[in-house]
């Protein structure tokens, strides 16, 4: 299980480095009369639309022997966000992108828009799946080896 947090820079870039890599997030909605841009780790103006610092985890998706698991989210609960959530009755639409905080308007990244689907909220915490159906339709190639493929090992 990989989580990521605001400690993902530090691990990225040296302490002495200016630069850091800003995870934003764009959670949206049609029955949301604006969608929440939230950044991991601190706030960041993008493309003339700020994204507010907020404690958000991102866990990827994985592929075991079960199939693919999806991915999750977990925000902090503060109640504006749970009413959001709420009042969502179809899944919540996820953009995400990378982006240095020297160059927040030049993305490094943008990653398959992604769906969130059953949040929940439990402790202080809002819990919900995220599907990236560009990731889900994805089919890793077949390899087939035989030991005449590897004189010697075998």
């Amino acid at each position: 299980m990989v989580w990521l947090s605001a400690t993902l820079a530090a691990h990225l870039f040296p302490p002495e480095s200016a630069d850091r890599l800003a995870v934003l997030l764009e959670l949206s909605h049609p029955s949301w009369s604006a969608p929440q841009r939230l950044s991991i780790g601190e706030s960041v103006t993008s493309g003339g639309r700020l994204y507010r610092a907020y404690p958000v985890d991102v866990r990827l998706p994985e592929v075991s022997s079960e199939g693919l698991r999806p991915g999750q989210i977990a925000l902090a609960a503060r109640p504006d966000i749970v009413g959001m959530f709420r009042s969502a009755s179809t899944p919540i639409r996820l953009d995400t992108m990378l982006v240095f905080a020297t160059s927040p308007d030049s993305p490094v990244r943008i990653f398959p828009r992604g769906v969130v689907r059953r949040p929940r909220v439990e402790d202080d915490r809002i819990h919900a799946d995220v599907v990236w159906p560009a990731w889900a339709e994805f089919r890793a190639p077949r390899h087939d080896y035989t030991p005449a493929d590897f004189p010697g090992l075998f």
